[in-house]
């Protein structure tokens, strides 16, 4: 099967006054899911599920998965209340239960990117018969290292855009990926790029239209706020048992910068948590670990992991 064959069909569930947007990765082709690995893609702070689009389609390329993700509440097509209260880790991991459980799924294997690394960390915690393994890819590290490793402003970066109105999707692009022209992204980074977008109502007749990006200041305001005080690796490495991996990147928020996980960060956590497998994706940074080619390599060491678990839990 070919990447091609893939895409996301996108369902929507109601959980008390949230509407949350879910979606599946599923193929053209004709096949039995009786026997399908499933896997639970959860994204960063100001992601969204399309953000996985070429992990997703690579995993089903290679091997055989049932594959679900969802837009945390206050992202993407989920709604987006402005009360603070109804976001941070323990709501988010309300949301996935109640996504597994609709799905009729006992257990699944969960696999967060950045915030979604912390989140799936705590639901492992909060929930460890619910969950067969844990791939944690560049997050759960300590909340130090966004100082320590040069990358803090560009996180106050990505604040910033939530306050922002564009002009254009072009002025978006330009902000978040300077100097990068529309055709040279591929189809699945453009897609994604247009997902975090919509368009702001005007607010006079004839005023140029602009767009904001699809993610709640509230919810990034309160979930950051969690990360950084329920991130205590020593504490939750006594708690979760599950496998886990930790898939990190050789750059910062760009390759300009610094690793958030350095070589020995990386060796504290697989002490704090006990770490099945460590393995740095050589040429990425935080979020070409999930994009395009680097992306394959990616999904190929969760594919590995995911078919040695058998023998890991011996």
């Amino acid at each position: 099967m070919t990447c091609e064959n893939h895409e996301w069909v996108p369902f929507f569930l109601q959980h008390g006054d949230i509407q949350l947007c879910c979606a599946k990765m599923v193929s053209s082709e004709i096949s039995s899911e009786a026997e399908n690995i499933p896997i639970l893609l959860i994204h960063g702070v100001t992601g969204s599920h399309m953000h996985w689009t070429c992990i997703a389609k690579t995993l089903m390329r290679l091997g055989r998965y049932s594959i679900y993700a969802v837009d945390l509440r206050g992202r993407g097509a989920s709604s987006r209340p402005t009360d603070p209260n109804l976001y941070g880790f323990e709501n988010h991991i309300k949301d996935i239960i109640f996504l597994l459980d609709f799905l009729g799924l006992e257990r699944c294997s969960l696999v967060g990117h950045s915030m979604g690394a912390w989140i799936s960390l705590w639901a492992a915690h909060l929930h460890p018969h619910r969950f067969t393994s844990l791939i944690l890819v560049d997050g759960a590290f300590p909340p130090g290292n966004f100082m320590e490793s040069g990358n803090l402003e560009a996180l106050t970066r990505v604040r910033q855009r939530l306050e922002m109105r564009f002009g254009s999707k072009e002025e978006y692009l330009e902000y978040i990926l300077p100097g990068t022209p529309w055709g040279d992204l591929s189809p699945a980074v453009a897609a994604c790029v247009l997902y975090d977008l919509e368009p702001i109502p005007p607010d006079a007749p004839g005023a140029p239209l602009e767009h904001r990006v699809r993610c709640a200041l509230a919810a990034y305001e309160r979930d950051v706020r969690d990360l950084y005080a329920k991130s205590t690796i020593e504490e939750l490495g006594e708690m979760v048992r599950i496998p886990t991996v930790l898939l990190y990147a050789q750059y910062g928020f760009s390759r300009t910068l610094r690793p958030l996980i350095s070589t020995g960060s990386a060796q504290a956590m697989a002490s704090g948590l006990h770490l099945r497998r460590v393995l740095m994706i050589p040429a990425s940074d935080h979020y070409t670990i999930i994009r395009d080619r680097l992306a394959e390599q990616t999904a190929t060491h969760i594919d590995s992991f995911l078919h040695a678990l058998p023998s890991l839990c011996e």
